[in-house]
């Protein structure tokens, strides 16, 4: 994924808003130090990094610390391009999952890169059927549910026409306050909601219901942008274009 990107970053649904677009200049001769973290906000290392300065060759980068990587921009030079490989549990997985960030100084010199999914640590399966996790009826329409490290969708596991049950393959990190959230549409409606809860090994299923609601709101973008809703944990993508489901503040 490339990130072509002045951050603007925009309270929405809950959640952060990222939006990707573009724009240049900077000092120069600056050090740039990236934290890599992954969805769970813990440092980690990529299982490879590189860096280039403007359209100059990628070079090998190496961690200084435990999800710390530093880098020089020399002197006359603004923009660089830093790319991660993330591990997934702790492996590669099947298909690569790479950040790409191509920022200038001015932009950034320090910020935070997220490997979402890449966490190593114990897991819950929720694979209890019939578990009705959502306060909203997604049938007619279509839903994801997500945690720092699955997405995956609802469905009707009770056959009674509720759309409102979590897959039995979805997990969820155990430890305390873990987020899960779902967002889906019916009929054209958004919704959201998240919920927080403590996740044990041996956990099947949430203790509660997450109450979900329509987004009245949308967001508008004069160029088209990629969006995400970055919660505490999980990721949601919210597609490319120029409109976005979301009442929003813009942070520049």
């Amino acid at each position: 994924m490339k990130k072509t990107a002045r951050f603007w970053k925009a309270l929405a649904l809950g959640g952060t808003l990222i939006l990707t677009a573009c724009n240049g200049g900077g000092p120069s001769g600056t050090q740039v130090q990236v934290q890599l973290v992954n969805g769970l906000d813990e440092p980690i290392n990529a299982t490879a990094a590189a860096y280039r300065v403007g359209n100059g060759p990628f070079q090998p980068l190496n961690p200084s610390g435990l999800g710390t990587y530093t880098f020089t921009v020399p002197a006359g030079q603004d923009r660089y391009t830093v790319v991660f490989r993330c591990p997934s549990f702790g492996t590669l997985s099947a298909a690569v999952n790479a950040q790409s960030y191509e920022l200038t100084l001015q932009e950034a010199t320090t910020f935070k890169a997220r490997c979402f999914g890449a966490y190593a640590g114990p897991e819950a399966n929720l694979n209890q059927s019939d578990d009705n996790t959502s306060s909203q009826n997604f049938s007619g329409g279509s839903a994801t549910v997500h945690s720092a490290t699955v997405i995956t969708v609802l469905s009707d596991e009770g056959s009674n026409g509720i759309v409102n049950d979590i897959d039995n393959a979805f997990r969820v990190p155990v430890g305390p306050n873990r987020e899960v959230a779902i967002f889906g549409s019916v009929g054209g409606t958004y919704y959201f909601g998240r919920d927080f809860f403590s996740i044990s090994p041996t956990t099947t299923t949430l203790p509660s219901p997450i109450t979900v609601n329509p987004v009245s709101a949308s967001f508008a973008t004069s160029n088209p942008a990629q969006a995400n809703l970055l919660g505490k944990e999980v990721n949601i993508s919210l597609g490319s274009g120029t409109s976005f489901p979301g009442r929003v503040r813009i942070y520049v």
